[in-house]
């Protein structure tokens, strides 16, 4: 019994000295503001959890010298720490898909009700008996017990569904790639559930979602390598990378445009509205771009900070001219659609190419230029 204990409590020892590794180490590149801050109360809760469990085994095998009421309390707080886990995963992963039902009062209040009940009946739990009851030696499940894992689980099958919808519908494969390690993440601690349930105080229950943190946590950093973790958009390594392999094959009657695009004013909506709201503005603007690109088959990114690349045959796009002027029209209907507190436009320069003797840098130092010329014309220089 005594090893038990001891492999027990090195279990979790581990998945908490790994946890903080995690933590430690995450960048605010691999994703929005939000983002990271959601993943940063994820791992915390977790690391809460940890330390409850620990407390909460030390306690049960008479380890620690305090009254079972207390020993009871903790294992309603280890409880209320995996819903609450649970509940902030549904948040993450509906943020990371960039949902907009995030913004809507109403599914706010639907989403929330499950864990609102969940922390009622574990703040009167004491009083009674309906989640767990307990004596001087162990607690018992009481007839409530399963809900609280239904409500868990209602969070966890929720995103895995929607994440299985959008892999099904996305043409992209790193998106897909993301959207299946989500599908993936409830399996760790349902089949720590199942195990549990077959052989009782096992540590299982830490390693399995310490196991799915760790998973989201390497799939955000793969995402990194081309992909924009705040706007969802090819980052500019992959634009290199495109720009240099489709410059090899164009001529006179194979021009290719690359634009330039920057958010007027992004720096008053930072100091204004907050950092947040930039994030969203961003996110806005290449949705804009995105629902642009799509119609043409053009390639589009962020290039960094506020500017924006995207790359187009000319045969496809037609007159430079006039696709720049649908860019300029396409951000500010997106943002009327996102309901955005603010105007938000963008400039744009282009620059066509036709031979493949010239560079990528001076195609887009050419296409720089002709930005900024566009936003001295609209008067939408950074103040």
């Amino acid at each position: 019994m005594f090893s038990d204990t001891v492999n027990y409590l090195i279990i979790n020892a581990g998945c908490f000295g790994f946890t903080l590794i995690i933590l430690f180490n995450l960048s605010q590149d691999v994703g929005s503001a939000l983002e990271m801050h959601l993943f940063r109360m994820m791992l915390g809760v977790f690391l809460f959890y940890l330390g409850c469990d620990e407390f909460w085994e030390l306690a049960v095998r008479n380890l620690l010298p305090i009254p079972w009421q207390v020993r009871s309390f903790v294992n309603g707080i280890s409880l209320f720490s995996m819903a609450l886990l649970s509940y902030l995963w549904f948040l993450f992963a509906e943020v990371r898909m960039r949902q907009d039902l995030l913004r809507r009062g109403w599914f706010i209040a639907l989403t929330a009700a499950p864990i609102l009940l969940d922390t009622t009946l574990l703040v009167t739990n004491a009083f009674t008996g309906l989640v767990y009851y307990s004596d001087e030696t162990a607690e018992y499940h009481g007839p409530a017990y399963m809900l609280v894992s239904v409500i868990d689980m209602f969070y966890l099958m929720g995103i895995t569904i929607h994440a299985g919808r959008k892999a099904h519908r996305d043409h992209s494969k790193s998106k897909r790639r993301e959207y299946y390690t989500m599908t993936t993440f409830v399996l760790f601690p349902f089949f720590a559930g199942v195990f549990d349930g077959i052989v009782p105080n096992t540590a299982i229950m830490s390693p399995c979602v310490f196991s799915a943190l760790l998973l989201l946590y390497v799939s955000m950093q793969n995402a990194q390598i081309y992909q924009d973790a705040l706007t969802g958009l090819n980052n500019r390594r992959s634009a290199d990378q495109r720009l240099e392999n489709m410059m090899q094959s164009v001529g006179a009657d194979n021009g290719l445009v690359v634009y330039m695009i920057d958010v007027n004013r992004f720096k008053t909506i930072n100091d204004r509205y907050g950092h947040m709201e930039g994030d969203r503005a961003l996110q806005t603007a290449a949705k804009g771009l995105a629902r642009i690109a799509g119609q043409y088959s053009v390639y589009v990114c962020r290039w960094g900070g506020d500017e924006f690349m995207m790359i187009g045959a000319q045969k496809k796009i037609g007159s430079p001219a006039d696709f720049a002027q649908q860019i300029r029209d396409g951000v500010p209907e997106e943002a009327k659609r996102q309901n955005l507190p603010y105007e938000l436009s963008v400039s744009v320069g282009y620059r066509l190419c036709t031979s493949p003797e010239e560079t990528p840098e001076a195609i887009v130092r050419d296409a720089d230029t002709a930005l900024y010329e566009d936003k001295r014309a609209s008067q939408c220089l950074r103040k």
